[in-house]
């Protein structure tokens, strides 16, 4: 049986008037859905203060849930020791096109997610793209900006 799986984008700078602690509590709230949904692996696109307030969500449910899962995709140049601290399995990505590495990192770990959690406000081009992507991938799709409005 294969593990459901959901991946994380958002804001790498939460700035405008967003805040960590709602970042956390809007992750957390998801990632309690998720779980009771039946979701045990969850990847995580970067180090950005969406994904290190999802992170964290993720890192508190662990205290009860002990068989849930953090992933990280890690370009080849990354430091594995370090990411092998923060996360409990880190995917070294094969890069056929480092023009485009920033996208096709995101379809890669679209490609494996059941679900896509975002935090991405309409005006970010390449979030977009990931949205649109996912959207074709027929991933479903939750915004948490929809929720924070």
């Amino acid at each position: 049986m294969t593990n459901k799986t959901c991946c994380f984008f958002g804001l790498k700078n939460l700035g405008n008037g967003v805040r960590r602690d709602t970042a956390f509590w809007l992750a957390k709230q998801q990632i309690q859905i998720l779980i009771e949904d039946g979701y045990t692996d969850f990847i995580f696109s970067g180090e950005g203060d969406f994904d290190n307030s999802s992170r964290m969500a993720l890192i508190s449910a662990k205290q009860k849930d002990k068989h849930l899962k953090q992933i990280y995709y890690a370009y080849p140049y990354e430091d594995k020791v370090i990411l092998g601290r923060k996360y409990d399995e880190v995917r070294i990505l094969s890069l056929a096109e480092p023009d485009n590495s920033s996208l096709n990192r995101m379809q890669i770990i679209i490609d494996n997610s059941n679900t896509c959690v975002f935090y991405i406000p309409n005006s970010k081009v390449i979030s977009n793209k990931a949205i649109k992507y996912a959207k074709e991938k027929g991933k479903k799709i939750i915004n948490l900006v929809d929720i924070d409005s």
